[in-house]
């Protein structure tokens, strides 16, 4: 068949929650398939971000057989059904799930858990990345201007009366955040207000691609009740 009966994959490789509440209870989960004939069992299991760890629990059952048939040549498998409880804060989601299986060749996997808790505020646009709360830039030639245009979502029951500016850049000089005019959209259900991102063309060389160093950042403060600030990491860099 061609099959490597001694590797455990997983499908898909992460859980991605996307944008959820957090005053509810989110369920996604993964399948592990067994091509080995061998019961597959997870022996234990851990959480690997401490901060977060308690807002999160795992279920584990057998696949059934309308489910094996998905996956050709697998002979057993397991689906992990991860639940992000409700109480997480708002913010991205940046954990990781680490199991342990009852497999000499291969005893441990682990899988990426990405989301982002979002209450009165969300942000849209090309290149950004609702799941990492991320703008991708990518690479930059030395010299050269980029400009992104983004917009900042403002929902609930505060959102004509929320203002907002820029609290923080990072990194200074490389990195500029403009606000615009906030605007009603979906017959004043949401404010729109628009967000521009710019890298200046005197921008010194450097890496915030976010890959082993930090990514850029940009803060907004809120007059929000309940919440002061929100934020974004800009991934780029500047050859």
């Amino acid at each position: 068949t061609g099959v490597d009966l001694t590797r455990v994959p997983i499908r898909p490789d992460d859980i991605v929650f996307g944008n959820i509440s957090g005053r509810e209870r989110h369920e996604k989960s993964l399948v592990i398939y067994d091509y080995r004939g061998e019961e597959l069992e997870v022996t234990d299991y851990q959480f690997v971000n401490p901060e977060s760890a308690e807002l999160f629990e795992a279920e584990f059952t057998p696949l059934a057989s309308e489910e094996l048939a998905e996956e050709p040549d697998a002979q057993g498998g397991l689906k992990v059904t991860v639940t992000a409880k409700s109480g997480l804060p708002l913010g991205p989601i940046n954990q990781r799930i680490r199991l342990d299986l009852n497999r000499s060749d291969v005893p441990t996997i682990t899988a990426d858990i990405w989301g982002r808790v979002v209450g009165d505020f969300s942000f849209i646009g090309p290149g950004f990345e609702t799941d990492r709360n991320r703008l991708r830039l990518g690479p930059i030639p030395a010299g050269e201007e980029v400009s992104r245009q983004l917009h900042v979502m403002v929902k609930g029951p505060y959102r004509g009366d929320v203002q907002l500016e820029v609290a923080e850049v990072t990194p200074k000089g490389s990195l500029e955040a403009i606000l615009g005019e906030p605007r009603e959209i979906n017959n004043g259900a949401v404010i729109m207000i628009p967000l521009t991102v710019r890298v200046p063309p005197d921008a010194p060389r450097g890496d915030y691609l976010g890959v082993g160093r930090p990514a850029g950042e940009i803060v907004l403060r809120t007059t929000h009740p309940e919440v002061e600030t929100v934020s974004i990491d800009v991934s780029f860099i500047i050859e």
